[in-house]
């Protein structure tokens, strides 16, 4: 099937938004929405209003990727061209009930400007602020 919709200037197409329902083993609806030049932000899926979403074990106004499989540091990647965001893990919910965050690194920063992780631990909460200007995130343990 060819890939259609309006390119993003970023060598990507915005095929638009598909919703599905399933129940069992199964679906029972879907419906698919094609986008077209002139939707706004909202319907990309970004977060306009920097509103903290909560996912369980984590919550975010920002979108990145989080390995988590070691009990010594975790790498906290965002998503490419990211603004600044704000993150909440919940320690526990990862397996790291009795962790004790060490340190947070950037790691290749974009530019000389990138700024260090802001940072708080309140039991088994971490707290970060990032400006999103480098390409990852190291979560180091104690």
């Amino acid at each position: 099937m060819p890939i259609m919709g309006p390119a993003d200037g970023n060598q990507r197409i915005r095929g638009g938004i598909m919703k599905v329902a399933k129940a069992g083993n199964g679906f029972t609806s879907g419906t698919f929405t094609q986008e077209t030049d002139n939707d706004d932000a909202k319907t990309l899926g970004l977060n306009v209003a920097k509103k903290m979403l909560d996912f369980g074990p984590l919550a975010t106004d920002g979108a990145f990727r989080l390995i988590h499989d070691s009990r010594h540091a975790w790498q906290l990647i965002p998503l490419p061209g990211s603004n600044p965001f704000k993150a909440e893990l919940r320690l526990a919910a990862f397996g790291a009930k009795r962790a004790t965050v060490k340190a947070v690194e950037k790691i290749d920063a974009f530019n000389a400007a990138s700024k260090d992780a802001e940072w708080t631990q309140d039991g088994t909460t971490l707290r970060l602020a990032c400006d999103g200007q480098s390409f990852s995130y190291r979560i180091i343990f104690q």
